[in-house]
């Protein structure tokens, strides 16, 4: 006879704690219910033999996981928050901290969202007089140039959210950090835009595969 336990992950996180439970336990739980066709536990073994690992689980849309048999809308849903709800987890061990004081800290905020993007995105990090950490907003999604980078919107919001200082990200799907000509020159539009406004460009990020290239180290 099979122990029960084995088909009921929220037993056994309850008896063991959830550290206990391997991927596909927590993501039954998550799932709550199977279908007519395959048990919860067997519906997330499908969803992780289609995307083998929660990095790549991450990078799927609505549409693409209702492919898998046996996931609907509803399942689909959950699935998206719960990696929702990771990514914020990761994001709010660095914002409590007294300030934001490195290119470190700052890519360790936004990468969680940013690493495994397939289009480019450009977000800017709104920081208070201290360093401190008010508000971070994506401002652009797709292919980036100096043009379409308008240092009205990025210090409008500024000004909107009372920040001395901002911190710009945008990332290299191809994974080379090396700056272009067009990411030199809306660093430095951004620079001077914000100079006038008295609002400091703290940095301008670039994120790559696994790396990160910082202006305020770089040689640009």
């Amino acid at each position: 006879m099979v122990d029960s336990l084995v088909e009921q992950p929220r037993e056994r996180l309850i008896a063991y704690g959830a550290e206990q439970l391997s991927t596909q336990e927590l993501l039954a739980i998550i799932l709550q219910t199977g279908t007519v066709k395959h048990s919860v536990y067997q519906l997330a073994t499908n969803v992780l033999r289609q995307y083998e690992t929660l990095s790549h689980l991450q990078q799927a849309s609505h549409k693409e996981l209702m492919t898998i048999e046996g996931i609907g809308p509803v399942k689909a849903t959950q699935i998206l928050a719960m990696l929702e709800m990771g990514k914020r987890l990761a994001v709010e061990s660095f914002v409590h901290k007294q300030s934001i004081e490195s290119p470190e800290e700052a890519v360790g905020i936004v990468l969680p969202k940013m690493r495994y993007l397939t289009q480019e995105h450009f977000i800017c990090m709104y920081l208070d007089s201290k360093h401190q950490f008010i508000h971070s907003e994506t401002l652009y999604i797709g292919g980036l140039n100096e043009v379409l980078i308008s240092p009205r919107e990025v210090f409008l919001k500024a000004l909107h959210y009372n920040a001395a200082n901002v911190i710009c990200f945008h990332n290299h799907p191809s994974g080379d950090i090396r700056p272009s000509k067009a990411d030199i020159s809306a660093t430095k539009r951004l620079r001077e835009s914000g100079e006038l406004l008295g609002v400091r460009l703290v940095d301008h990020i670039i994120i790559g595969d696994g790396d990160f290239y910082s202006f305020s180290r770089g040689d640009y």
